[in-house]
């Protein structure tokens, strides 16, 4: 039941650090060149930028309704590990499909911001402007969740362990033989 209790702790912990990150900025851009300054900051519901009329960068999709999905299964399953046993293998693996979803959505992400990166840097060697981008406490929580929340759903995995049973005719190493004495 320790070894339940754990990854199910483990889990939620990865759930709490996703939840606090979808309340803080995840990104920062910032713009400059030709005497001004723009900066442009990312959430995981919105893009704020100070620049009026400025191009803000399109994304597929804002990742925070994924996120809160994934996690809430993630934690929900977590929970319904601890539970009996026609309850637990079932929540075991959503337990890891809300886990691996919530790390699909932030390799999406991460891989939609290197895009990003990769545009803003084409545009910069064409243009007076130069970009820099930083990463905000919002993304590390939000690595820092999934990761914990892939490491409980895999120890998840493991079956729950039978209660040994002890024998006493039974030697050490696990079989008893039978001894046969000859008459002398």
């Amino acid at each position: 039941m320790t070894d339940r209790r754990i990854a199910a702790g483990v889990v939620v912990l990865g759930g709490v650090l996703t939840g606090a990150a979808c309340f803080l900025d995840v990104l920062g851009h910032r713009f400059v060149g030709e005497g001004r300054t723009f900066t442009q900051v990312v959430s995981l519901w919105e893009r704020r930028t100070d620049a009026p009329g400025y191009p803000v960068f399109d994304i597929a999709a804002d990742p925070g309704w994924p996120v809160v999905a994934a996690a809430a299964v993630m934690v929900v399953a977590a929970l319904g590990t601890l539970a009996g046993a026609k309850v637990a293998g079932a929540a075991r693996l959503a337990t890891l499909a809300g886990a691996g979803a919530l790390a699909g959505v932030l390799l999406l992400f991460v891989v939609e911001t290197l895009h990003q990166l990769q545009v803003a840097n084409a545009f910069e060697a064409s243009s007076d402007y130069r970009y820099a981008q930083t990463a905000l406490p919002g993304f590390y929580l939000l690595v820092a969740g999934t990761l914990a929340g892939l490491a409980g759903a895999v120890l998840a995995q493991r079956p729950h362990a039978a209660e040994p049973v002890a024998d006493d005719a039974t030697p050490p190493f696990g079989i008893a033989l039978p001894v046969e004495r000859r008459g002398d």
